[in-house]
């Protein structure tokens, strides 16, 4: 990209294209250096401003540099991550939910997937660009994680669930889930395949989704 387009707004309320790039690249940091982490405790949103914030006044070689570095050693924790006991450790990430550090390779799959083609390319971002491939790999983890993420990131708006509703999802990376109503906790529960039960079914792209 040019300098002007570094510095264009993206599909990211108040961040520029290198914003995003930055976030990307200091969340990846945290996973090697948990000490960066931002504290998540005042909510997952508020929480990515500062490291954002804070590499502004960085030239955009440093954030790549660090963009490059981080996701290429993130991406050695997540292989680690797959395999016991790594694997089943649990993570509360406020209010993302819990999930187990196995879940971790599908969650930056999906930040990746959707600030590239979401909010840095248009018609949503400023970048124009071929977009990258969509494909089982790409989309499949990133759905893992979304529907991980659903009965936690979309606890309100989930409530009106009273019985099982299937969700099928086409084109690569997708499938059938089962959405239902959740125990005590009033999370819904997203199980495999399509309950017998169910009273709809919604159908979409995966992608869209």
């Amino acid at each position: 990209l040019s300098n002007e387009e570094w510095d264009l707004p993206s599909g990211c309320e108040g961040w520029s294209t290198r914003d995003v790039v930055a976030h990307m690249a200091a969340s990846l940091h945290g996973i090697v250096d948990p000490a960066l982490m931002p504290d998540l405790s005042g909510g997952t949103e508020p929480a990515m401003e500062g490291p954002v914030a804070e590499r502004r006044s960085w030239p955009i070689e440093q954030v790549l540099e660090e963009y490059e570095t981080y996701s290429e050693q993130a991406g050695n924790v997540f292989v680690m991550a797959q395999e016991a006991p790594m694997a089943d450790m649990e993570i509360a990430m406020n209010d993302l939910g819990t999930h187990k550090m196995s879940m971790f390779a599908s969650t930056f799959t999906f930040d990746a997937y959707t600030h590239l083609r979401h909010d840095i390319l248009a018609p949503r971002g400023s970048i124009e660009r071929p977009e990258p491939p969509r494909d089982e790999a790409r989309v499949g983890a990133t759905l893992e994680w979304l529907l991980a993420g659903l009965p936690w990131m979309c606890a309100a708006q989930l409530g009106f669930v009273d019985r099982p509703v299937a969700l099928t999802l086409t084109g690569p990376g997708g499938g059938t889930w089962t959405i239902a109503p959740g125990g005590d906790d009033g999370r819904v529960t997203v199980s495999d395949g399509a309950d017998a039960a169910a009273v709809a079914i919604i159908t979409s792209d995966a992608h869209d989704f």
